[in-house]
């Protein structure tokens, strides 16, 4: 009788991808309209993949996703809170929806192994998994501060758009972090990172640096908006001490009070 020990001999790990007739068995049920061109990966973490005990981990989450063609940039590094664009390791591009997440027996792994061709490897499973973690943690902006900064939405997308996937981060700090008065501005310092490798070309470095400025300029061009400091950094300057004080900003899908689930929870 097979056992949960199986599962990690059997190679089961976060990021492995199903073969696909174990997809189509545990999928199929949840997702009417499973395709050849979807692919269902492992979300769980490593550790609660092969624990040994069924009554401490009895599932295991699984997350739904779509080999397609058309690349978006505003879609890439976890931008946009409900969908995601990333690489498996075969070089496809997978398209994955936030809301295409379920759970199954865990011993459903017991009698397969992971597909031998494809996986998330580290890089994208890393932005894969943060990019699920996020739904839950990524930062609320005052409303005051969304409204008057709408008007740059326009700007921004062309600009990441073209250049959206070097960028790996639009970061801003702003005071006060609170609803203000139509009479008081919002004082801003935007960073945005990129990869040491990406910043180590210098006709990428160059490109950067204009974006950095037009995204920027746009911000200040909004009412009620000083953009105080603007850089383009590498992540590995981008520190735990700049987060204490810089926020992610995702800010092509911002949630607004008045949108469903949009509303920003008052202050105590």
């Amino acid at each position: 009788m097979a056992a949960p020990e199986s599962i990690k001999t059997n190679g089961w790990r976060q990021g492995s991808v199903l073969q696909s007739d174990l997809a189509d068995r545990v999928a199929t049920p949840e997702f009417p309209d499973w395709s050849e061109q979807h692919r269902a990966v492992v979300l769980s973490h490593d550790c609660d993949v092969v624990n040994a005990s069924y009554d401490l981990e009895p599932t295991v989450e699984l997350i739904r996703a779509m080999v397609v063609s058309d690349a978006d940039n505003l879609l890439r590094h976890g931008r946009n809170p409900r969908r995601l664009q990333t690489e498996d390791s075969s070089g496809s591009l997978l398209d994955f929806s936030i809301h295409d997440r379920w759970t199954v027996r865990r011993s459903e792994l017991e009698s397969s192994a992971p597909s031998a061709e494809l996986s998330i490897q580290e890089d994208s499973l890393h932005v894969l998994v943060e990019w699920v973690a996020k739904r839950y943690t990524r930062a609320a902006f005052p409303d005051a501060f969304n409204d008057r900064t709408r008007s740059a939405n326009k700007k921004l997308q062309q600009e990441l758009k073209k250049n959206g996937e070097l960028i790996t981060g639009l970061f801003l700090a702003i005071s006060p972090k609170e609803e203000c008065s139509p009479d008081q501005n919002y004082q801003v310092a935007l960073r945005v990172t990129a990869a040491k490798e990406t910043l180590a070309l210098r006709t990428r470095e160059i490109n950067l640096v204009r974006t950095t400025n037009l995204i920027a300029d746009a911000l200040r061009s909004c009412k009620g908006i000083d953009v105080v400091e603007a850089e383009l950094v590498s992540e590995t300057l981008f520190t735990l001490a700049d987060l204490r004080y810089f926020q992610r900003w995702d800010w092509d899908f911002r949630t607004h009070s008045g949108e469903p689930g949009g509303e920003i929870v008052p202050s105590p």
